[in-house]
């Protein structure tokens, strides 16, 4: 089962794409740089809203993991796409750009849990 709170000093976030940052908790904490996803996904279905994290230089299994993700930056709007290659060629300048920014930026990451 997932749970997922988001936390934030606005009041409502945007559909579309952030630059962000994910403390791992457990046995091989560790902290990775990411670009997340918040929106519909309009180019497939527009349904449910959903957040879509991809971690940076990343591998193994977060099963059962607990996960802070820490929302840095907006990068744009959610789009509609006319092809899945082209939406994929957006994903990837999304995240050059969230990992030249980040890297740039190596203490960003807010205090999770603290609102106001």
């Amino acid at each position: 089962m997932w749970f997922l709170t988001i936390a934030s000093r606005r009041k409502a976030w945007r559909f579309g794409p952030l630059w962000s940052r994910k403390d791992c908790q457990g046995k091989d904490q560790a902290r990775f740089d990411a670009v997340a996803s918040f929106g519909r996904r309009p180019t497939f279905d527009n349904g449910a809203p959903l957040l879509e994290v991809f971690l940076f230089d990343f591998k193994g299994d977060l099963y059962g993991t607990v996960l802070d993700v820490a929302f840095i930056r907006f990068i744009r709007d959610e789009l509609k796409f006319d092809t899945i290659e082209a939406l994929i060629r957006q994903m990837n300048d999304d995240s050059a750009r969230a990992r030249a920014a980040l890297a740039a930026a190596p203490d960003a990451f807010p205090r999770l849990g603290v609102i106001g």
